[in-house]
Order: structure tokens, then C-alpha cells, then sequence
């Protein structure tokens, strides 16, 4: 199942994506009669992870399997979902609880920049107000000489993790989505030489694009193997899979437990692989990982 956050006619809020329509989660919510725990539509998947019950997901997974074709465009000609053409797809979260990045996680990207493959997960964050949606610019800012791309597949949690096991990490995730984690590569390194953290470099606004939405665990069930793909204006510029992860989710979701409580929404990147380069006033960035989709950001720079 697809979740995707969208706005229709100044109107932000959530629903599923089936057949190339967004099914309204009001809808579903009442057809299934789930009750109305929180005030007016729901504004983006945090809200819907904070009051919806583990019986309330598998009865919204079980009707959107049921709905067929026919289902969904008599629902669009009762304002009860929308061709995507009609709506405009924000970031699944618009301000997460957490960003959690990992660091040189892709053995290849380690080669890359000459850095030793580590011996434990690198973790560090970024500012959820860095997150933009699909078509939303990245925003190439003043104080940076050098922004790059960096296609990510992120994990976004749907229940409280503290101190859990490999074994049981995967159960705390409630989806995946694409990330890029835009770097300004330039004062990385300067911080770099200084002892100082990554986080000023990676969390400039716009830095975060997300989505197009979330694909749930039940529908994409365990990331052993997955492509990523970047372009820069048509061109190959990322590509690799999963599997050359230094460190798999579960393994990352164990070892961040365990000096922290990850809230729901919480979102995981988990590395990217090699091919980053600079990008420039006028590119288009296409990040896609297999099984969710692409996320296209158009690029600007800051006047």
C-alpha cells in the first residue's frame, strides 16, 4: 500500500494511492469506521502513525486491496479521490521528529571519498525543516560553493523503538520511502578539517527532498536487495543496490536504539552509494529506489 501526503485545492492531507488516484483517508477512515481520534483531516502521515491502531492499518490494507478500478472512479466522481494530475504530492512527512542519516554506509562510496569502511553505523542528522516534496526546488544557497545529491532508501518508524534487537527492528518500521540527502559538500569538508559535525552542511533548507509517499512494510517487506538510481537531467549519475550496504536497517535500527527512543515518523536514510558530483542552477534530479518510485526536485540557485 502507497501513502501519499497531497494537496487538493489549498487543502493538505493524506490518502492511498491506487490507480493513479489518491483515495481520501477521511474517506477510508469512515467507511471503515475507524473513529475520529484528532480535530479536521489529517495533514500528513504523522498524524495518521500518532492515532491510528496496528487493527486500524490491516483493515486500511485489506479495503485497498479490495478496490478495483471501477471502485476508485466512481469514488473521483464523488470527490472522494483524485487523478494525480488533479493534486499536488508534498513530502509524506512534512516535519518528521527525526532525521537520522548514516554515514560512508555503501562500500563504494567509502572508496569513494577514501574513507575506511567503519566499524559500527556513522549516525548523524538532519533538520526536519529540510524537508521538501516532489517538484519542490533544491535551493542551492549563497554561503556553498559546491551542493550535491545523494539518493537514499529511508525507513520511517511506526511505533516507539528503544533497545530492540536486530530480530525485532524491522517490526518497528512502518514504511520506505526515497530520500536525498543534498549536501553542501564544501563546508563538509571544511567541518571536516576542523573537528566539527556534519550537521550545518546537511541541513540547509531544502536539503531533505522526500517521498513521492510511502510504500508500507507489508507491501515492500525487507530491503535485502534493493536498486537505487540517480539522474541529473537524464543522465545515470547513481546506481547500485542495497546490498552493498555496509549495514542493514535492522542493524541500524538496533544499534540507534539503544542510546535513543525513535517516535513514530521517525526517518531513517541509510546511506548512498558512489556517483555523487555537484549540482547546478537549471538541473533536474530524478532519485528513484525500486519498489516506491522517483522523487523529482527541479534546482535553483539562491538570489
Amino acid at each position: 500500500m502507497k501513502i501519499a501526503t497531497f494537496e487538493h485545492q489549498g487543502v493538505v492531507q493524506t490518502g492511498i494511492l491506487l490507480y493513479e488516484h489518491v483515495v481520501s483517508m477521511d474517506y477510508i477512515a469512515e467507511r471503515l469506521k475507524i473513529p475520529r481520534r484528532f480535530p479536521g483531516v489529517a495533514r500528513d502521515l504523522l498524524d495518521l502513525l500518532a492515532h491510528y491502531s496496528q487493527e486500524d492499518w490491516e483493515k486500511i490494507e485489506k479495503l485497498s486491496e479490495e478496490l478495483t478500478p471501477a471502485d476508485i472512479q466512481l469514488l473521483a466522481r464523488n470527490g472522494q479521490a483524485y487523478h494525480l494530475r488533479e493534486v499536488k504530492l508534498k513530502a509524506p512527512i512534512q516535519r518528521p521528529p527525526l532525521i537520522l542519516c548514516l554515514g560512508v554506509n555503501y562500500r563504494s562510496h567509502a572508496s569513494e571519498c577514501n574513507k575506511p569502511v567503519p566499524s559500527e553505523p556513522v549516525i548523524f542528522s538532519k533538520s526536519p525543516t529540510a524537508v521538501i516534496g516532489p517538484e519542490e526546488y533544491i535551493v542551492l544557497p549563497k554561503i556553498s560553493s559546491r551542493v550535491d545529491y545523494e539518493v537514499e532508501f529511508a525507513a520511517i518508524t511506526g511505533r516507539p523503538a528503544k533497545n530492540v534487537s536486530k530480530e525485532e527492528a524491522l517490526d518497528c518500521v512502518f514504511g520506505y520511502t526515497v530520500f536525498n540527502d543534498v549536501t553542501a559538500r564544501d563546508i563538509q569538508q571544511a567541518d571536516f578539517k576542523e573537528g566539527k559535525p556534519w550537521f550545518r552542511s546537511k541541513s540547509c533548507d531544502t536539503f531533505a527532498p522526500m517521498g513521492p509517499w510511502v510504500v508500507t512494510r507489508r507491501e515492500h517487506p525487507y530491503p535485502s536487495r534493493v536498486k537505487l538510481e540517480l539522474k541529473v537531467n537524464g543522465v545515470v549519475k547513481q546506481s547500485a543496490t542495497t546490498a552493498d550496504m555496509v549495514f542493514d536497517l535492522a542493524t541500524i535500527i538496533e544499534h540507534i536504539s539503544k542510546f535513543l527512543t525513535l517516535p513514530p515518523g521517525t526517518v531513517i536514510a541509510t546511506g548512498t552509494p558512489e556517483g555523487v558530483s555537484p549540482l547546478h542552477d537549471g538541473d533536474l534530479v530524478e532519485a528513484y529506489v525500486e519498489g516506491i518510485g522517483t522523487l523529482r526536485n527541479p534546482v535553483k540557485a539562491e538570489k
